[in-house]
């Protein structure tokens, strides 16, 4: 009695972990068979949801090290919100998984890894689960998904042997991992295609930045109102995220896309903005966003009891290179942090009456890193010396910057002499360490610092130069030893200078005086003395400003052929316009007719034009939203304004 006891136990035990399984299991909208290899009869999925995580949070639970675990990178660590998968889901918050046969294989994406080491990496030392079983890694998890039911069966042999009765014990364990690119194959294709899709997805809607402008910065102290990072998101994306908080700060950052990859709500439903975010959000009113704390990585995989940030470089140490005889004396070096934002150390000093020691260093290992001298704080037109890490080792090359294109900045020129006795470029602690001598009795004083794209490295025969990734102008008194920062653009008031004339000649005066010209007719000579008036003033404004922006193209040697093409356009426009007044045929001619329509719509175009130009001038000079949004609500308020009249002139007909 007592083993059918033991054997009814046993079974009961075994239903009931099997039957939390299968509840699981729905719930993950996975279809369960012991031994399956998933996939079978799963419907396509509804939409995309990009789960992002945000490291600050994540890293303070970092207890071990390893060499997978971006949490351990140090200063070189992942500042901004990272990738944790492209999911494919449905609608009713299940989703699909494990869809094809296909196995990950890491060397699909080899061209891609620099680029998901940086903006998709684990935060983690631990190996996750795949669809085939057994444990991989983090993309290899994203990539596929399984759903594994394990059934354990313990055997106890009872005391009494003669019936030799055999008590089952049946625990029951399920593991689920969300993993997804199999499933997203019908949209974006095979694994390669997955990542790269991601990326880009990643890299368009780029929620750091979005946060960082809106004043939603990393702090170990500020709390911020859910409903204000929220609507900045939704303000620009226009579709609604969906985070999620441990303890109070963000953890994950959610968007969600049609299948087309155009936004769409994370959160559904009817109500308010504060009802669905109370309804499915796990934070609380006022949020957090920690900063990203470094952690030193020791040999192996370590238990982390101190922080240790073995990429920081700092003036309070002197320049101590492994394996590297320095020609000086190294405490000799005056010492500046002249770039916070990438920590970027510059030591120099003068070795000789017309010899100068320069050693730049910045936790860049995968990128290039430069050092421009300038004679105003531009770019274009300055001389630069460029180091980084190849695979083979390291290069050190000056470059001449004659323009914004690729094919203008060229290696092995410029008008800096690069000393020989001393050229130094090497890698310690992950940071990068570039030095160099220059033969001249004073360095140029305005310096620019950049950093280029991580993973793309200039290669051999032509040493091509990708476009940065960052870059400050700063100014350097050698003597004293301070640095700043520039925070003006060079020929910051000619720019204005520029911008103001052609917007308000151009875009507003030429607009004015159209209006008055069509429905000021009634108040005759009045509406011609006034038309002819704003006109002229509009058009002098306007040439002004077209010959402020040629002076201004030639000081800043900038490849701005289409913005220019188009200024020439209009200016040729506005000047038909004024040779056809001085040929205008009276009233009663019969031709009047024909001029009439001419110099409309020479004038119309020219507005279009001229109001497309000035959105595309606010565009290149990188002023943002604020002053395109100025000048949207001034057309904005013209174009209401002729609407009204034109509506009052259609009623009197």
């Amino acid at each position: 009695m007592a083993i059918l006891s033991a054997q009814f136990a046993s079974a009961v035990a075994l239903i009931a972990a099997a039957s939390l399984c299968l509840i699981e299991a729905k719930q993950a909208g996975i279809g369960v068979e012991i031994g399956s290899r998933g996939g079978g009869g799963q419907r396509e999925f509804d939409y995309f949801n990009l789960a992002l995580q945000w490291p600050g949070t994540f890293c303070q639970r970092t207890r071990y090290c390893c060499s997978s675990n971006a949490c351990c990178r140090g200063s070189n660590g992942p500042t901004v919100f990272t990738i944790h998968g492209l999911w494919p889901d449905y609608n009713d918050g299940t989703w699909p998984a494990c869809c094809t046969q296909k196995t990950f294989d890491e060397k699909e994406i080899s061209t891609l890894h620099d680029a998901l080491e940086k903006y998709w990496p684990s935060l983690s030392c631990g190996k996750p689960s795949s669809c085939r079983g057994g444990k991989g890694s983090f993309w290899g998890h994203e990539w596929g998904k399984h759903l594994r039911l394990l059934l354990f069966v313990a055997y106890n042999e009872q005391l009494n042997s003669d019936l030799r009765a055999m008590t089952l014990f049946f625990l029951a364990c399920i593991t689920c991992a969300k993993k997804h690119g199999t499933c997203s194959s019908p949209v974006v294709g095979d694994e390669y295609n997955y990542f790269l899709t991601t990326l880009n997805v990643y890299f368009k809607y780029n929620v750091t930045q979005i946060l960082n402008e809106a004043g939603y910065v990393p702090s170990n102290t500020e709390k911020y109102p859910l409903g204000g990072i929220v609507s900045a998101i939704q303000n620009v994306f226009r579709a609604t995220p969906k985070l999620v908080c441990k303890k109070g700060a963000v953890e994950e950052l959610h968007l969600c896309f049609y299948k087309d990859f155009k936004p769409r709500d994370c959160l559904v439903g009817s109500g308010n903005l504060n009802d669905k975010l109370a309804s499915s959000s796990s934070c609380p009113n006022y949020v957090s966003i920690p900063a990203y704390t470094s952690w030193g990585l020791g040999g192996g995989e370590t238990e982390i009891s101190t922080r240790v940030n073995s990429q920081t470089d700092s003036c309070s140490s002197s320049l101590n290179l492994q394996n590297v005889n320095l020609p000086f004396d190294a405490a000799s070096l005056n010492c500046l942090a002249v770039w916070d934002a990438h920590n970027y150390i510059l030591r120099y000093s003068q070795t000789s009456s017309n010899l100068w020691t320069f050693v730049l260093s910045a936790p860049a290992a995968n990128s290039y890193i430069a050092i421009g001298f300038s004679s105003n704080g531009q770019m274009v037109g300055s001389s630069a010396i460029v180091g980084w890490m190849s695979p083979t080792g390291g290069e050190i090359k000056p470059y001449y910057l004659g323009g914004t294109s690729p094919n203008l900045v060229e290696p092995n020129k410029g008008s800096l002499q690069v000393g020989t006795n001393f050229s130094l470029i090497t890698s310690q602690s992950n940071r990068l360490y570039l030095g160099f001598q220059l033969e001249t009795n004073q360095p140029l004083s305005r310096l620019i610092y950049s950093v280029g794209p991580d993973g793309l490295l200039p290669v051999a025969p032509n040493y091509r130069l990708s476009e940065h990734s960052d870059k400050v102008s700063t100014s350097i008194n050698y003597i004293t030893g301070q640095s700043k920062s520039s925070t003006e653009s060079p020929h910051s008031r000619l720019r204005k200078s520029h911008g103001v004339l052609n917007m308000l000649g151009w875009g507003i005066l030429m607009i004015i005086g159209v209006i008055v010209a069509r429905y000021l007719k009634p108040y005759d000579p009045l509406w011609f003395y006034l038309h002819t008036c704003i006109q002229s003033f509009g058009l002098i404004f306007g040439i002004i400003g077209v010959f402020c922006g040629f002076v201004l193209k030639n000081k800043l040697n900038a490849d701005v052929s289409t913005h220019k093409s188009l200024g020439i356009f209009i200016l040729v426009l506005g000047c038909l316009q004024v040779m056809a007044l001085l040929i205008r045929p009276e009233k009663e001619s019969k031709v009047r007719k024909y001029w009439n329509w001419y110099h409309h719509g020479v004038g119309r175009i020219l507005i279009i034009f001229a109001v497309a130009n000035v959105f595309y001038g606010i565009h290149l000079g990188e002023k943002g939203k604020g002053w395109s949004a100025g000048y949207g609500v001034v057309i904005a308020i013209l174009f209401v304004t002729a609407f009204i009249f034109e509506l009052r002139l259609w009623l009197r007909k």
